[in-house]
């Protein structure tokens, strides 16, 4: 017998192509909004967004204090003229439409779909992951979707996985894995849950952290042999 039954899954970074998308946005938007902006424009949104989001992962900050504060932040910062908030707004519909898969995500969906039950568990804005689930098609095939704005509490709190069991209807935590990109809040919130992590490691990051993940992988393509070899 499979020792998972449910696979809890990140969105951005281990399912959806983030990177691309907010690379993509990032350029079309200053353009579509005509605003001139200098060459530091993305090195600086960079700067501030991360010190935010690490400030929403500590509990300090609501995910609507992010969608305000960032682009405010960054015109105040670069002495950029205009309305920062329809800004943001713009720059949210942008990557939207730029959403995609990771290489290996679709196909491993499909695959996986047939053995597992699976389910979402993502940080991000509410209405932007829903239309970006929407856009991918992937309402059908994840049930419970548990979006940190929605539920009040985020990755890393291990509140938040509580919820999400609540929702898969209380499997045992010994049969529920959790994949994510981020050693932060889906490794380290997975652990302090006591749920068996696998870090999903792309470019073969090194550890510097004092989160263990259980297991670690570089392609999406070796998580079907990994869960084979715990059955």
């Amino acid at each position: 017998m499979t020792r998972y039954t449910w696979l809890l899954f990140d969105a951005d970074g281990t399912l959806f192509d983030f990177q691309r998308a907010e690379a993509i946005a990032l350029e079309n938007t200053p353009r579509k909004m005509e605003l001139v902006v200098p060459s530091s424009f993305t090195a600086t949104y960079h700067q501030i967004n991360n010190a935010l989001w690490r400030r929403f992962e500590a509990g300090e900050l609501r995910a609507s204090d992010i969608r305000r504060e960032r682009f405010r932040l960054l015109f105040e910062e670069l002495d950029l003229a205009g309305d920062s908030l329809a800004f943001g707004e713009a720059f949210l519909d942008n990557l939207i439409q730029e959403s995609t898969f990771l290489e290996g995500a679709q196909s491993l969906i499909n695959q996986l779909k047939h053995h597992y039950h699976l389910a979402l568990l993502t940080n991000g804005f509410a209405s932007v992951q829903h239309a970006r689930i929407a856009r991918l098609r992937l309402g059908d095939l994840f049930n419970p979707v548990i979006v940190s704005e929605e539920v009040g509490v985020a990755k890393p709190d291990p509140a938040i996985f509580d919820i999400a069991l609540k929702e898969m209807g209380l499997p045992d935590k010994a049969e529920v894995l959790m994949i994510g990109d981020s050693l932060s809040s889906d490794i380290r919130g997975g652990s302090n849950a006591g749920i068996d992590t696998c870090w999903f490691n792309p470019l073969s990051s090194v550890n510097e952290t004092d989160v263990t993940p259980t297991y670690e992988i570089c392609l999406l393509s070796d998580l079907p042999a990994l869960l084979a070899t715990e059955e």
